[in-house]
């Protein structure tokens, strides 16, 4: 262990430093009551009542044993003046420290204050958490999210939730002054009406806690009004107190409404104890009003009820030493380049020769060391040195790559990966993706785990690396060539790799277990029931697979692929094979005999045939086919020669003699290497997609078809649906790097299977995507967008951030849409079709 170096030092804390702008999980607390809510309590033991008959001491020392003044031990050494003029009184200041204090401390980052027919409590809260945070310095800085609760004349209690803006709170206080009865008893409008008139104000509102209610009760009001409560447009969302509920509710809502209703979890807490009950988690970036809407739009992925997974594996960030003659680099060319990624999806997007493509090459190089020309390892080793940070299981790892540099703009670069070590002037460079991986390996990483000690950074070397980086990373998708794959044999050698790379299954050549002659002569007896059990091997990996894609795509095993014939010329005669020479000085050349036991091959298949010469069934052979119509004709030369005629009085004894030399001990290992080839070869994985799975398509019958005769845009898909739906299923959530997936992407099917497979992959493993296509960026609902930008000298990250937020946005339309104007013009195309009305 020890400290680390300069650049080091400085790469990490530059990954570290960099501000995160992408999207992530808070803590939420919808429906939160505070002191202004006329039956607030306070404390759980406690009622409205006994809340209100506590003095300011009692309050006061309730802090003190909450930690809520940390210097202050007397209650007449607090004075509520300066940001508390507007609260009642000096008890009411401490009640709203403690509720400030409860939710800073239980870590609660949204919070929507709903008080009982009143918004003055949203501001009191405001000013009592930042009362808190200016007071020490905490972790959490509660955001407060203007809501109100009403009490409606149906007997139903709704909640509305606004932007925080003088003209809303205006519009708030004049409907509760026309449609409210009094604090206590709530309006006579009807939830229904409350519902609409939230929504025409521009708000979010949903039934609170319906799973208390008596609604669903028989003789409570009627099935008419219930059905066009259920049934309004204003209702998209219902609260639950018990996220147990769900299904029970879910069930009862099915009489009144066929559209489906997204649900929330109510915390209606009304004391301290019970806030931290009830909470959920909202994805977004800038915690206010408006990225509540969008996560709510956006609800299947954007809402949790439970807390994310925080044993990821994922890349942290990328950091590059700035070179001259590097392309990623700073701002303008100028400084280093550095980047941080979330943990969930990540789409790098700008114009063409931005750099996008480039910061995947480099990280896959980095991470496994792999690279697939000899020009992109010259355009990598150009950067300078370069460190990725990475996070495993919470453990920090720093994995750095030595960029070796060329001291002469001319040389090979494969110089530095071990050729042409003694200069010569005329030497033959040849590239080989392995010897680099290997060099690059040995010469330049090095792993270090990061480590804390004494508020001190410490870097302590890795020493097992190849384990290492398997854990961290298996490879960069190219999405051409995944369609070059697709296209060809090399489909089945990608199948089995990714199928059974981490699964335990013998070899096929592992059916072939003999060594002997004798051993052979056994094995032949079994050889189908050895098949058969290779068969169901490789089913017990692939079957449940196909199951959880039934209507995507499925893997299809075979034994039927036509393999290489044997070389019985080696076999029979070894080295010493002469096509012309007589066999046993018979009118039977060598060629012929070759040819003879070639036709009987062809008829039996190989195990048969082999069966039939070890057994020695003569008879079989003689009928299957004639040995006399492999004979040279005798003439006078052959009979010069004192060559013999094979007849058939001769015929048997002497196919005898060709099986018995056939098979022999000095060539049984050859014929079993063969075997074991032969099994290997005729293993064929193939990967079918159904042309059926997409938008629009829900009836109609699956159509499978096999990759390798579809259309390009199809095969992108098909091999796409592959890896993300196997990577869930092997449970492999090692960060999954694709070069931009749109590439001859037929839209038709983008929606239906790649974006609803990353959208669920992503929670579980971190995706890196370059891409042009905005259908990816905004549907599969990217945690970070990385604009970049480039002088075509240089590439660098402009910006980062959330979809959610209007500059992101308006990068996402520049970039992917054409730029505003013709967005606003595609919309007006469609706007017809759609049903929508295009601000001019």
């Amino acid at each position: 262990m020890k400290k680390p170096m300069r650049d080091e030092d400085a790469a990490y804390d530059a990954i570290e430093q960099r501000k995160e702008k992408f999207g992530t999980f808070y803590k939420t607390c919808f429906h939160l009551h505070t002191p202004e809510s006329y039956d607030y309590k306070l404390m759980i033991s406690w009622d409205q009542s006994r809340y209100n008959i506590s003095s300011d001491q009692e309050v006061f020392e309730i802090c003190l044993e909450r930690n809520v003044f940390p210097y202050v031990l007397k209650i007449e050494d607090f004075e509520p003046t300066g940001p508390f003029d507007k609260y009642n009184s000096r008890k009411e200041v401490l009640s709203f420290l403690l509720l400030a204090e409860e939710l800073i401390a239980k870590d609660i980052e949204i919070v929507v204050v709903s008080d009982h027919h009143t918004i003055k409590g949203v501001p009191k809260l405001e000013i009592a958490i930042k009362y808190l945070c200016q007071m020490r310095k905490r972790n959490i800085y509660p955001e407060v999210i203007l809501g109100i609760e009403i009490s409606c004349a149906d007997k139903n209690h709704v909640v509305g939730i606004f932007e925080n803006t003088n003209k809303n709170r205006q519009v708030i206080n004049e409907w509760l002054e026309d449609n409210l009865l009094n604090l206590e008893e709530g309006s006579y409008e009807t939830s229904r009406e409350v519902l609409q008139f939230f929504s025409s104000a521009g708000g979010i509102g949903y039934i609170a806690h319906i799973d208390t209610s008596d609604i669903f009760k028989e003789k409570y009001l009627s099935g008419a009004y219930k059905q066009k409560l259920f049934s309004d447009e204003a209702l998209h969302f219902i609260g639950l107190s018990d996220y147990d509920n769900l299904s029970y509710i879910k069930s009862k809502l099915m009489k009144y409404r066929s559209t489906e209703i997204k649900f929330l979890i109510d915390n209606d807490a009304h004391d301290l104890e019970s806030i931290d009950k009830k909470c959920f988690w909202i994805k977004g970036s800038k915690r206010k009003y408006s990225m509540i809407k969008e996560a709510l739009n956006d609800y299947d992925i954007s809402i949790s009820f439970t807390e994310e997974r925080q044993n990821k594996q994922f890349i942290k960030g990328i950091y590059i030493e700035n070179c001259i003659d590097g392309f990623l680099s700073g701002t303008n060319g100028k400084g280093n380049f550095c980047l941080n990624f979330s943990n969930a999806l990540n789409c790098l997007i700008g114009g063409r020769g931005t750099g996008k493509s480039s910061v995947l090459e480099i990280l896959e190089y980095v991470l496994s060391q792999r690279c697939e020309s000899e020009r992109l390892l010259d355009f990598i080793c150009a950067h300078g040195n370069t460190w990725v940070l990475y996070d495993y299981q919470g453990d920090e790892f720093l994995i750095e790559m030595r960029m070796p540099y060329k001291t002469n703009k001319d040389e090979n670069i494969l110089r530095y990966f071990g050729q042409n070590l003694k200069d010569q002037y005329y030497f033959n460079y040849r590239f080989s993706k392995e010897d680099v991986e290997d060099f690059a390996f040995r010469q330049y990483i090095k792993i270090s785990k990061v480590i804390y000690r004494d508020g001190d950074l410490w870097l302590e070397t890795v020493l097992n690396k190849k384990e290492m980086l398997k854990k961290f990373f298996d490879t960069r998708y190219s999405v051409n060539e995944l369609v070059n794959t697709a296209s060809g044999e090399q489909i089945n050698k990608f199948l089995y790799e990714v199928l059974f790379e981490n699964k335990t299954l013998a070899k096929p050549a592992d059916v072939i277990r003999v060594r002997s002659k004798s051993g052979l002569k056994k094995m032949l007896l079994n050889v189908k029931g050895a098949l058969q059990q290779r068969q169901e091997a490789v089913n017990t990996i692939i079957d449940p697979f196909n199951a959880d894609q039934q209507g995507i795509l499925r893997i299809v095993y075979s034994q039927k692929k036509i393999p290489n014939g044997p070389d019985i010329g080696r076999w029979i005669f070894g080295m010493d094979y002469n096509e012309e020479s007589s066999f046993h000085n018979y009118n039977i050349t060598q060629e012929n005999v070759i040819g003879y036991l070639l036709s009987l091959y062809d008829k039996l298949g190989i195990f048969e045939f082999l069966d039939m010469v070890t057994y020695g069934k003569i008879d079989e052979a003689k009928r299957l086919v004639n040995l006399l119509d492999f004979r040279t004709d005798m003439n006078q030369d052959l009979i010069d020669k004192g060559i013999n005629e094979l007849n058939s009085a001769k015929t048997s004894s002497f196919i005898k003699t060709i099986f018995s030399e056939l098979i022999t001990d000095s060539n049984i290992n050859i014929i079993i290497n063969y075997l074991r080839q032969y099994v290997e070869d005729i293993e064929e994985f193939s990967l079918e997609f159904n042309l059926n799975n997409r938008e629009g398509n829900n009836e109609m019958s699956p159509l499978y078809k096999d990759v390798r005769t579809l259309s390009l845009g199809q095969k992108v898909v098909a091999m796409l649906s592959f890896i993300l739906g196997y990577s869930e299923y092997s449970k492999d959530y090692r960060p999954l790097i694709i070069d931009q997936p749109e590439d001859n992407l037929d839209n038709q099917y983008i929606y239906k299977n790649l974006v609803k497979q990353l959208r669920g992959v992503k929670e579980k493993r971190q995706v890196i995507i370059a891409t042009h296509n905005a259908t990816i960026v905004t549907n599969a609902k990217a945690d970070q967008v990385c604009i970049m930008v480039s002088d075509n000298n240089h590439g660098w990250v402009a910006t980062t951030g959330y979809p959610g937020e209007n500059r992101i946005k308006e990068h996402i339309i520049n970039y992917l849409e054409g730029g505003k104007d013709s967005f606003l013009h595609k919309l007006s195309v469609y706007e017809e079709a759609l049903g929508i009305q295009v601000r001019k």
